[in-house]
């Protein structure tokens, strides 16, 4: 019978590791997520509400920004009309709401 060859032993090896590594972090999740007597704590960062509030602001801002540019009734520019006009055969532009 013929020996086995060295990537069996290497297969062997690897697979060996991996489940080593993989019982050390299971250890250390079990260590770690283990429940703890006592009050809770809520720890809240100020840099990060000032984020949160700075980019709900910006997103105000873009959102008026963009809802005034849409809506606004003023007449659509002479090259927006001649553009339209050109494409429709004439008439200008059309306005759908």
């Amino acid at each position: 019978m013929m020996a086995p060859h060295q990537a069996h032993y290497m297969a062997a090896d690897s697979i060996h590791a991996e489940r080593l590594a993989n019982a050390a972090r299971i250890r250390l999740a079990a260590k770690q997520l283990h429940p703890h007597a006592g009050p809770v704590r809520i720890r809240v960062q100020r840099h990060r509400v000032a984020a949160a509030l700075t980019s709900l602001l910006l997103a105000v801002v873009v959102a008026t920004g963009v809802s005034a540019a849409v809506n606004n009734d003023a007449p659509a520019s002479s090259a927006a009309s001649a553009a339209g006009a050109a494409a429709h055969g004439g008439g200008g532009t059309i306005l759908v709401r």
